[in-house]
């Protein structure tokens, strides 16, 4: 399951609350920006705070690579963005977050790439899948040190 910000006793009164154990999402975040809506400037600063991540440019839109490999895309369309994710992770942000992540079409959907409508997700919904995203396409020895505090903590 996604974690919400309706997990957190705090939220309801806007209180700051530390919401995962993950470097990346355990930033001290306050709930007013967990709701709020993610845009393309976001997405790509979310996508850049990780471990190693570079934009780069492909089939004319933005992406964002780690090891040469990418793990997130924006566009084609204006709003719109892509993570790859495994079909196991899929099928959780799909249930979790309906009408917000679909599959992307063809194969590429159905080895798990979603794409992600970002006028209706919340930002803690998109930081968890840009980190599961970049896990699956980190070479292993960094998402390791990133595990172990060593390596990454971008705020």
């Amino acid at each position: 399951m996604i974690p919400t910000n309706a997990d957190s006793s705090a939220c309801r009164s806007g209180l700051v609350t530390k919401i995962f154990s993950s470097h990346f999402l355990a930033l001290t975040i306050s709930t007013r920006r967990l709701e709020a809506i993610v845009t393309a400037k976001k997405f790509r600063s979310l996508a850049l705070r990780l471990p190693g991540a570079q934009e780069a440019s492909h089939m004319g839109h933005p992406d964002f690579r780690v090891g040469g490999k990418v793990f997130a895309t924006l566009g084609p369309k204006e709003g719109w963005g892509m993570v790859k994710l495994t079909p196991e992770q899929q099928a959780v942000f799909l249930r979790d977050e309906p009408g917000i992540f679909h599959p992307a079409s063809g194969a590429w959907g159905r080895r798990g790439c979603s794409i992600v409508q970002l006028r209706k997700s919340k930002e803690l919904s998109v930081r968890h899948a840009l980190l599961e995203a970049w896990r699956n396409t980190a070479p292993r020895r960094l998402v390791q040190q990133f595990d172990e505090g060593g390596v990454g903590k971008r705020g």
